[in-house]
């Protein structure tokens, strides 16, 4: 009973004859094709990028201290915005607070990593910082970003 039709198939040595005589018997075309080839293995033409070189994203810095995490978002490069956070965190950090200005200066900050790092007196995971999600459109990455920042507890 001939069915008709076409199969691509990659070739693998041994297995792929002996799928298709299996396929011939039942009257389906097979097209075997090279799945890795010497220009898919030498031809990169683009250098990939780094993590901090990727921009337009929603990201993730967890608290060392505590289970909250800073969910933000950048259309500039990751590594720019996670570095201006770390400028920020340190320059909390290295003053010696009262309690009475730890509140006070929360009120200053740019962003709520600072606050928290100001108020708890915490110390953020820089390590286990990490890209959630790739978006160019500027809305929809500020969609992702307060979604994600719903579903997961925040500083």
């Amino acid at each position: 009973m001939p069915y008709g039709g076409l199969v691509v198939i990659p070739y693998v040595g041994g297995f792929s004859e002996a799928t298709e005589r299996i396929f011939r018997e039942y009257g389906i075309s097979t097209y075997v094709k090279l799945y890795k080839t010497l220009r898919n293995v030498l031809v990169h033409p683009k250098d990939k990028r780094t993590v901090g070189q990727t921009g337009e994203c929603v990201y993730k810095i967890p608290c060392h201290n505590c289970s909250s995490t800073y969910i933000g978002e950048t259309g500039r490069s990751y590594g720019k915005r996670q570095e201006e956070h770390r400028k920020e965190v340190e320059s909390i950090s290295n003053r010696t607070l009262t309690q009475a200005d730890r509140i006070d200066l929360a009120v200053e900050t740019k962003s709520a990593i600072t606050d928290h790092v100001a108020k708890e007196n915490h110390v953020i995971d820089w390590s286990g910082a990490k890209i959630l999600d790739r978006e160019s459109h500027r809305r929809t990455r500020q969609l992702k970003e307060s979604i994600r920042i719903r579903k997961e507890p925040t500083v």
